[in-house]
This record gives C-alpha cells, sequence and structure tokens, in this order.
C-alpha cells in the first residue's frame, strides 16, 4: 500500500507544479475550435441552403448558425478537450438530424455532415384488430 501512497503523492505535487505555473491552464481552459458542417437532403443529397445549425455542450448553446447557399457553415465555439457536442442541423419540412461530436485533442480540421429526412405527411388509423397506415391524409383522393 505504501507505492500507492508513495504514487498519488507525487500526482499531487506534480498538479501542485503545473498550476503554479500556469500550465494547468491547458487542461482547464476552453480554447476555440472550427467545425465545418455541411447539411444535405438525404433524398437526393442536393445541398440545404439556410438550415439553422446549433452546437450544445453540457446542456448549454455553445454556438448557433445558419448553412450558406450551398449547405455549409464553418461554426466557431469554446471547446474544453475530453467533452462532448451535440451538433444539430434543422430546417423546415425536415426531420432534425443531430450527430455527438468528441475530440481528445485539438483539431486542426474537423468535418460533419448532417442528412436531412424530408417530413412528409401521414396517417395512422388504429381498430380492435388491425392498424393502417396511410401517406397523407385518408380522405384525400388523388387523380
Amino acid at each position: 500500500m505504501p507505492s500507492l501512497f508513495v504514487s498519488r503523492f507525487f500526482f499531487f505535487i506534480f498538479l501542485c507544479s503545473c498550476h503554479a505555473s500556469g500550465h494547468m491552464n491547458l487542461f482547464l481552459s476552453p480554447s476555440e475550435v472550427q467545425v465545418r458542417v455541411q447539411v444535405f437532403d438525404s433524398g437526393d443529397l442536393s445541398p440545404l441552403a439556410n438550415a439553422a445549425i446549433a452546437v450544445r455542450g453540457n446542456q448549454t448553446l455553445l454556438a448557433q448558425s445558419k448553412a450558406g447557399s450551398d449547405g455549409v457553415q464553418v461554426v466557431s465555439f469554446l471547446y474544453r478537450t475530453g467533452t462532448w457536442a451535440i451538433i444539430t442541423a434543422s430546417q423546415r419540412d425536415y426531420l432534425t438530424s443531430s450527430v455527438p461530436w468528441h475530440a481528445s485533442r485539438l483539431p486542426l480540421y474537423a468535418s460533419v455532415s448532417l442528412y436531412l429526412m424530408a417530413q412528409k405527411p401521414g396517417t395512422l388509423i388504429l381498430y380492435d384488430d388491425v392498424i393502417q397506415v396511410f401517406h397523407g391524409s385518408p380522405n384525400v383522393h388523388k387523380f
């Protein structure tokens, strides 16, 4: 057991020396990171212009932006290495898509692609013995 005590003691001394010399800031302070976010329609793979992009971490909104006409936006936010962030893209008439993002070191370049599915109306009817699923409304007749 003495060896465990000694190793913990030296680790404590190391942390104290890092904190005193200012090197501890490398471990604790967040740094700015840039992530290139690309948003596409999952059906035809065309870029989605003006899609809303949000980055959240630790229940906090870290960054918010809109994609350009080519569906691409570089999002900058403060990031502490080793933590998780959620990158979300949304647009009207599309289902929202999210992806978890994590980096163990500060990246020189990071890119995320999100594919949004078109939202289509549907109807679900539940009877005693049958479940019916319709694309669109069951009362609308197509000619």
